[in-house]
């Protein structure tokens, strides 16, 4: 805009100095009288304004940011790293104490004694209570086809059952002391039930 002001002033001036006396057709070298000192300073402020003209219209003049520019300018926002949530220490167990030894069940609890019956036989052939309890006896009849039962000398009877199965006797444990069991249908099978 100001190179188009300036251009505009050269031209008024040169209108000027034509307008003055000066012919626009003369050459530079050979003014007329009236005008050889209204040519070159003429000439000079033509000269003075396109000089100043255009390294103002250089130095102000900026280009438009473009598109792309714009784009590249501009920050980008940065993502921020997630924050580690602080995990609180796991507790470690302590060792437990020792567990105490076996004790004999107490009195008046409940008791399970296991006995097998296997090749005419009975496993074990000692059993132990503890007195002022209940107490059930579970009978494993082993043998194939062979019939099988529990009985306590006073205390009673299990079922009888042909092998491979299972026969149960409940009682109220008597006071202390040994007492026989044995297979009422081969009475040879025996054992001993010690009561505590």
């Amino acid at each position: 805009m100001r190179l188009l002001a300036g251009l505009l002033v050269a031209a008024s001036l040169m209108a000027l100095v034509v307008a003055c006396g000066g012919d626009s057709e003369t050459p530079a070298g050979t003014a007329s009288a009236g005008n050889a000192t209204a040519a070159p300073s003429a000439t000079r402020a033509v000269e003075n304004v396109t000089a100043v003209a255009e390294p103002t219209a250089t130095a102000t003049r900026t280009p438009a940011p473009t598109a792309t520019s714009a784009a590249t300018d501009t920050p980008t926002a940065t993502p921020e790293p997630p924050t580690a949530t602080p995990v609180p220490p796991t507790a470690t167990a302590l060792p437990l104490p020792p567990a105490p030894p076996p004790t004999q069940a107490p009195s008046g609890g409940a008791q399970s004694l296991f006995l097998t019956a296997k090749s005419l036989k009975f496993s074990p052939t000692t059993l132990y209570a503890t007195a002022g309890g209940s107490v059930t006896i579970a009978l494993n009849n082993q043998d194939n086809f062979v019939p099988h039962n529990v009985s306590v000398t006073g205390l009673g009877t299990s079922e009888t059952c042909q092998g491979p199965c299972t026969a149960t006797l409940y009682f109220l444990t008597p006071a202390p002391g040994s007492y026989g069991f044995l297979c009422t249908v081969h009475p040879y099978m025996t054992g001993t039930l010690v009561v505590q």
